[in-house]
């Protein structure tokens, strides 16, 4: 099964439509917030894909959840938020915390436009950057999760 991970693109549809093409046999594609509007156009466009989308600190949609738990497989469920409520800019203590809350081990955020590929305690945690406006390079990046029976491998990809 491959996710597809993104976060952070600010009304650029055009980037989240980049990935979309890029990645076009993904099994569900996640934004992490701060989408704007533009995973809307991405429902209109793409009727056929599976998208789940959380609400950041710039989204004004309020039907939009501010976490989500998303099962994946029987062994595997991913805890998708933006990462402002957890104070992510310091520390990803609290995000884990309440990953492991909701039975995740998975733990996906955005919000610092600093990408982040780590496995702790039985917790892979990751932040694709952003797809707009990267703060940690000059390079636009996204992320994918390979789940199967080789396990877990996430991959962050440059978005070109």
């Amino acid at each position: 099964m491959r996710i597809v991970v993104m976060s952070d693109s600010h009304r650029l549809f055009s980037s989240v439509q980049r990935i979309i093409e890029a990645q076009p046999d993904a099994d569900m594609y996640i934004h992490l917030g701060d989408a704007e509007g533009s995973m809307d156009m991405a429902h209109i466009i793409y009727p056929d894909k599976k998208f789940f989308c959380v609400r950041g600190n710039c989204d004004t949609d309020i039907s939009l959840s501010a976490d989500l738990v998303i099962p994946v497989d029987e062994n595997h469920s991913i805890f998708a938020t933006h990462g402002h409520r957890y104070g992510v800019h310091y520390s990803t203590k609290e995000l884990v915390a309440e990953a492991k809350k909701n039975g995740c081990d998975i733990a996906c955020y955005g919000h610092t436009h600093v990408t982040e590929n780590t496995y702790s305690d039985g917790m892979y945690i990751l932040n694709p950057g952003s797809c707009t406006s990267p703060r940690d390079s000059s390079q636009r990046t996204y992320a994918f999760i390979d789940i199967g029976d080789h396990g877990v491998f996430i991959t962050i990809a440059p978005l070109k």
